[in-house]
């Protein structure tokens, strides 16, 4: 009799493990769902939300498998899961999950469907308080916390201890053993299957950022550069970024000279200290790259003549200002456009105006405007050159025309034209403001 007893409780605990496993090994299917979430779907949802439906669904396919010691009580593998959505996803992927999993339980009722909401309860606290706690490396878990989480995961099972006062009549005893060990062996499991696609993920992560990052100063490169510009032609195509926009091309003025004098290192800090001040001066949803050699390149979307102005002039000036062993200044070329598509075009008289600026002295902006801005009457420009050239000294008086049918020009004034339009010297003013400067006073 003792020995039917004993192969009886044999054959109770066997089958408990053997649940238990099977919720586990249906488990590692998480960890495929887990690495497609982390890719795809943070394009549509937050990541944290997207794994918090994964795992909550995940342990809902867990409790459709249980191990039932008595009516309404069930023993299942919710907890491995629940325990590590937090860890792996967030805070929010453990509340989202846990959610799922505690409206499921609900939903199965029985007399032990409130403590199985506690124990959902707890294994979500336990994880978010591990995802605090014990933290990632390059994505994933180190062996030692992975052994960590386990030991800590697994203390949720002692909560079948309460079953007596929710189920009377119903022994967790039998049950508790082997549902701490497969517990801990199910969250070590799963969290290494996790860490594996968490760190690929990761080491992806780096290969895409460095190949579009120039290493030398941390900024894009022209690889990236050129895929901002496709993502903002399509933005703009869908009316999202309206208004006209403007390139900057930002070249170190004699930074050759810079490199033969004071060595290449010396050169190189120079380059990564403009960068990072040109990087000050912009705004968040800029577009700015290390566009080749030292020349940087600044696309501002969204924004007027007389702005980009404002934005190049404090960046010359801010490199003109900075604490070098030598001086450094460069000079900046403006381009405006309203159509991105044509950003060839755009980076063309971009070109030109730097390559003006370099012509004229260095250390200055020049502006070029292309013609769809300016309009089709080319009386415009006549009128405005002749009374500028009356109102104004001819030595402050400058048009630097941009194409042959003058459909398009910029004029700069200069230092006596500074107190009388309160424009900063060596700033490019367009066509139409020009006009109204022309009618104020003193």
């Amino acid at each position: 009799m003792k020995t039917q007893s004993g192969a009886q409780m044999t054959l109770f605990e066997s089958e408990i493990i053997y649940v238990l496993i099977r919720g586990t090994a249906l488990l590692s299917l998480v960890a495929l769902f887990y690495g497609f979430v982390s890719d795809i779907a943070p394009s549509v949802l937050p990541r944290g939300f997207t794994i918090g439906l994964a795992f909550g669904f995940a342990a809902v396919i867990a409790m459709s498998d249980p191990f039932e010691l008595g009516p309404g009580v069930i023993v299942d593998a919710r907890g491995i899961v629940l325990v590590l959505a937090a860890p792996f996803g967030g805070p929010l992927a453990g509340l989202i999950s846990g959610l799922i999993a505690g409206a499921y339980r609900l939903w199965i009722g029985g007399a032990g469907a409130y403590l199985g909401v506690i124990v959902v309860v707890s294994a979500v606290l336990i994880g978010i308080l591990c995802s605090r706690f014990v933290r990632k490396r390059e994505g994933g878990y180190d062996p030692s916390k992975l052994l960590v989480l386990a030991t800590l995961g697994c203390a949720q099972s002692f909560l079948l201890l309460l079953i007596p006062f929710f189920a009377p009549g119903v022994d967790p005893m039998r049950t508790l053993v082997p549902h701490v060990a497969a517990n801990w062996f199910g969250i070590l499991l799963l969290g290494h299957f996790l860490t594996g696609v968490g760190r690929r993920r990761h080491a992806t992560r780096i290969l895409q950022r460095e190949a579009f990052t120039d290493s030398l100063t941390g900024l894009p490169n022209r690889r990236a550069f050129d895929q901002s510009v496709e993502r903002l032609s399509d933005l703009r195509e869908r009316g999202e970024v309206p208004g006209p926009v403007a390139l900057l091309l930002i070249d170190i003025d004699h930074f050759k000279q810079v490199n033969d004098q004071w060595g290449h290192f010396f050169g190189d800090k120079v380059l990564r200290s403009v960068s990072t001040t040109i990087r000050r001066q912009v705004r968040r949803g800029d577009i700015l790259a290390r566009y080749g050699g030292e020349e940087i390149a600044v696309i501002l979307p969204s924004t007027q003549h007389s702005d980009a102005c404002s934005v190049a002039e404090r960046i010359r000036m801010a490199v003109e200002n900075g604490e070098f062993r030598v001086k450094i200044t460069a000079s900046v070329g403006v381009a405006i456009d309203e159509d991105i598509n044509a950003f060839c075009d755009l980076f063309q008289a971009a070109d030109r105006a730097l390559y003006r600026a370099k012509k004229n002295g260095r250390n200055r902006i020049e502006l070029e405007i292309l013609p769809e801005l300016v309009g089709s009457d080319e009386a415009l420009p006549s009128a405005v050159v002749r009374k500028g050239r009356t109102a104004l000294p001819k030595r402050v008086f400058e048009v630097a025309w941009i194409n042959a049918a003058a459909s398009a020009f910029s004029i700069r004034i200069g230092q006596w034209g500074r107190s009388r339009y309160r424009k900063p010297h060596r700033t490019l003013t367009a066509p139409d403001e020009f006009a109204r400067f022309l009618g104020q006073g003193e």
